[in-house]
């Protein structure tokens, strides 16, 4: 199979990337599609995860995790993930601190960049945006992440979505959103329930589009 990087990147922590990271892997593996997954996170928080829902049983996992270093030798090992067969997701830190990080978005296929729907956090997705967008070719998606529908906020988060829209027209496209779920709080490494595939299926369905499209 062909072989597609897709990078989950954000320039802050909070908007649930890594989460985010691990139920896409688990729904591509679902679709059929063969996944590995580098965790590049300085906390390592997909690969604490994995052990942590493993603890002590030997049983097979929808797909593996593996650490990947952000240090002098990335360009070289980014040309070694180029050669694996199927999907590679890369769980970025959520933070542009290190350098080496331009390799992995100017490797990237997709560069998925979760947000929160609100000002500061548009306004600073949208500046990551333009950094990314100087540095990479890949196709560049928005997925709004833990969105509120409380009554009392209806007529905010309207306005924070036409902001959205407007400020990243001009980088990519936007995905429908995520609602905010305890479903997907306590999601874990070894696979996904009916309750967090429904909320994750819009989203995640048009990546998985956008995926099969690249790999024709």
């Amino acid at each position: 199979m062909k072989n597609l990087i897709i990078s989950l990147a954000s320039q802050k922590g909070g908007v649930g990337k890594s989460t985010l990271c691990s139920l896409l892997a688990t729904y591509c593996v679902e679709q059929g599609l063969p996944v590995a997954v580098l965790d590049a996170d300085t906390q390592l928080s997909l690969r604490k995860n994995r052990f942590d829902d493993l603890g002590y049983r030997n049983i097979e996992v929808p797909w593996q995790v593996w650490p990947f270093r952000l240090d002098d030798t990335i360009q070289e090992r980014l040309t070694k993930v180029r050669k694996v067969p199927g999907i590679v997701l890369i769980d970025c830190p959520g933070s542009v601190d290190n350098n080496n990080l331009k390799y992995v978005y100017h490797s990237a296929d997709i560069i998925i960049m979760p947000f929160r729907f609100d000002r500061m956090n548009v306004r600073e997705t949208a500046s990551f945006a333009e950094v990314v967008k100087g540095i990479s070719k890949a196709k560049r998606l928005f997925l709004p992440n833990l969105v509120t529908q409380y009554d009392d906020k209806r007529e905010e988060l309207r306005a924070a979505i036409e902001q959205a829209n407007t400020a990243f027209a001009k980088f990519g496209d936007v995905l429908p959103g995520i609602a905010d779920s305890l479903d997907i709080r306590v999601s874990n490494t070894l696979g996904m329930n009916y309750k967090q595939r429904r909320v994750v299926r819009s989203s995640f369905d048009a990546i998985v589009n956008i995926i099969n499209e690249k790999i024709k």
